[in-house]
């Protein structure tokens, strides 16, 4: 891609895996709104907003993770 005489044969392979669109930092946003919030108005609401964004942080992180083989061929 650098080199003025290269081919468009020399720059094909894997480019790396782009992930689709995703839901997931709509919760995100919404968490960590509502945490931003739940800080003015009470402790309660801190609660319930700091595991809802734990669990929409580790849903986005996770999104895409494989599964490791159950069996690996010897």
């Amino acid at each position: 891609e650098d080199r003025p005489t290269g081919e468009i044969a020399d720059s094909a392979g894997e480019l790396g895996f782009y992930s689709p669109h995703s839901w997931w930092p709509l919760p995100v946003a919404l968490s960590s709104m509502a945490l931003g919030l739940s800080l003015i108005i009470g402790w309660w609401l801190t609660v319930i907003a700091l595991g809802a964004l734990v669990i929409s942080i580790i849903g986005f992180v996770t999104e895409y993770e494989k599964p490791l083989p159950e069996t690996a061929p010897h």
